[in-house]
């Protein structure tokens, strides 16, 4: 059940304060792209 209300809810969420003041560069910087990656990924194997 909880699992589900994780997936079910909105969650918003940036990597401004991570990218800007850390000067930190993201290999994916949005949740499109990590997501992309991975299941490009598990297609592969």
């Amino acid at each position: 059940p909880m699992a589900l209300s994780f997936w079910r809810d909105n969650r918003r969420v940036s990597n401004r304060k991570l990218t800007q003041a850390l000067g930190y560069a993201l290999t994916y910087p949005s949740y499109r792209e990590g997501l992309q990656a991975c299941l490009k990924a598990e297609a592969l194997d």
